[in-house]
């Protein structure tokens, strides 16, 4: 997959990181369990949106995803964020924890690292053609499993193999008895069981 980095979106690489949340634990280097919360919460302004929210074992990750290098004003726009977040807490419209933010940028410079320590931010860099990548290997892996056609399209209602499976639940061995017991005909029976082994 050759993308450059111009024609990569925010929002692509939240969805891949959404629907493949391990790839959290990789960035991150943590090995407690990673559990989605929300993405795009309107804050009480209404007007800002966080990106993406994360349980880590007690802890909340407000995770703040940049498409480019690092900034100073993201200092600000995560902590902004964090304070936001504390009074959802105090109301009770967001689960207790500790909230960590979190900065995922392109690239930073060692002096960026410190400057975040000092506000509190953990800083990551990760790659977005990384992350699309890795997201699209998933993809392509649960995809094979959805270019299934049996060749008795009536098979694809997965619905319909229950008649056949209930025939060998009931001892019938042969083709010949489980037609018979299902009302198909033998080569559909056929095509039945083809299509149970594959799945």
């Amino acid at each position: 997959m050759k993308r450059n980095l111009e024609n990569i979106r925010e929002s692509e690489i939240e969805d891949a990181l959404v629907a493949n949340i391990d790839i959290f634990k990789v960035i991150l280097s943590i090995d407690k369990e990673v559990r989605f919360i929300t993405r795009q919460l309107r804050l009480i302004d209404g007007k800002k949106r966080l990106d993406i929210l994360l349980a880590v074992g007690d802890e909340i990750f407000l995770i703040e995803l940049k498409a480019y290098p690092f900034q100073k004003d993201h200092i600000k726009q995560i902590l902004t964020y964090k304070e936001e977040l504390k009074k959802l807490q105090q109301e009770k419209n967001l689960i207790g924890g500790e909230i960590i933010p979190v900065l995922l940028v392109t690239n930073f410079k060692e002096q960026d690292i410190k400057i975040c320590g000092e506000n509190g931010i953990k800083l990551y860099q990760y790659s977005p053609v990384d992350i699309l990548t890795k997201y699209y290997e998933k993809v392509t892996s649960i995809a094979n499993f959805m270019k299934i056609r049996p060749v008795d399209l009536g098979v694809f209602n997965i619905g319909l193999i229950n008649r056949v499976i209930k025939g060998l639940e009931n001892g019938f061995t042969t083709l010949k008895e489980i037609a018979e017991f299902s009302y198909l005909s033998v080569r559909s029976v056929t095509h039945h069981l083809k299509f149970s082994i594959e799945l």
